[in-house]
């Protein structure tokens, strides 16, 4: 087999990586809309705070596995973090997956790097294939160290909750805080403030047994995101809660839909600064950014969220808003020798 770094102007090669990673998600998960072509090119592209590399597998000129690497460079600089790992579905029981960790442990140990992180999801009904792969991942070396499930919300389902949880929430905060939407770009006024929360999702949120550093935040690395978003041709959809009292962004959440596949939305981070929590502004936001999707994409039918099972608050916002298991996962960990 060989093993080839696909270069950013090689087309072809792109093409292969494209179709094995959305043929694997296809058959992962049927009824989701899978990656598409200008979301992985974008998330391809390295930024201030990471460096990328995609790999595909071959087997003589056909291709079969394909592997997505994103390496941090402003922490967390002993962690590969091993974004997709997809085997073509005609392809899978061959020993092609193990020759793509393989591969992957290479690239990273070549990049200095000693822990490797991955993720599996499955459909909470595929009870066989969730055992399959968690038997791989251990004969492979990896440890579960964040339990997690999937969970989606029918856009209907929370519209039909968002007044009374709006207006309770508003309750809770006593007047003391105001709401604001944004599109594509958090504010000027406000941009520093969602940094800082930012860098506080990646150490206010649970970790359990992962060895991660907490990351750094400032504006550069926020519209770095932004634009990384823009390039996958989404819409961002922002909302947050500012103290009236201070200015200051209390929270914030935000939300990604494609514009060429509207049916399902991503939600991204949503986060309660530590002095404000008690107030039900997670709840809050996430609702009035709800709304502003449901104007703003009409079409959009569901939405989809990733938490760790032991993220009790955020849980229990999700499941009030209505949101319903649908998939089981955790995040896999191995120390590289």
């Amino acid at each position: 087999m060989e093993v080839e770094l696909v270069e950013p102007g090689d087309e072809s090669a792109f093409t292969d990586f494209v179709e094995i990673v959305r043929d694997s998600d296809k058959f992962d998960f049927p009824d989701d809309p899978a990656w598409l072509p200008q979301e992985l090119r974008a998330k391809a592209r390295g930024t201030g705070s990471r460096l990328t590399e995609i790999y595909v597998v071959r087997e003589g000129s056909r291709p079969v596995a394909a592997l997505f690497l994103h390496l941090p460079i402003k922490e967390n600089l002993q962690v590969a973090d091993f974004q997709i790992l997809a085997v073509a579905p005609s392809e899978r029981g061959r020993g092609h997956g193990r020759r793509l960790v393989q591969t992957a442990e290479e690239v990273a140990h070549s990049h200095g790097r000693a822990v490797a992180i991955t993720y599996v999801h499955v459909p909470v009904e595929a009870v066989s294939v969730w055992d399959r792969y968690q038997h791989f991942a251990a004969s492979s070396g990896f440890e579960p160290a964040l339990r997690s499930k999937l969970r989606r919300l029918r856009l209907t389902e929370g519209l039909a909750r968002a007044a009374r949880l709006e207006s309770e929430a508003f309750g809770f905060s006593r007047g003391s805080y105001e709401v604001v939407r944004w599109r594509q770009h958090c504010p000027d006024e406000l941009a520093n403030g969602r940094a800082v929360l930012g860098a506080g999702m990646s150490t206010d949120a649970p970790t359990e047994e992962l060895e991660v550093e907490g990351e750094s935040w400032d504006v550069g690395r926020l519209r770095d995101f932004e634009d990384t978003i823009a390039g996958m041709d989404r819409d961002l959809f922002g909302a947050g809660a500012v103290h009236l009292e201070t200015g200051e962004l209390a929270a914030f959440t935000e939300i990604t839909v494609p514009r060429s596949a509207r049916e399902v939305a991503h939600q991204y981070d949503t986060i309660v600064a530590a002095p404000h929590r008690g107030h039900r502004l997670g709840t809050l936001v996430k609702v009035v950014n709800l709304r502003a999707l449901a104007e703003g994409s009409p079409t959009t039918d569901r939405i989809h969220t990733w938490n760790a099972d032991s993220n009790d608050p955020m849980l229990r916002v999700n499941e009030t808003m209505g949101f319903e298991v649908y998939a089981v996962g955790t995040v896999l960990q191995k120390k590289l020798g």
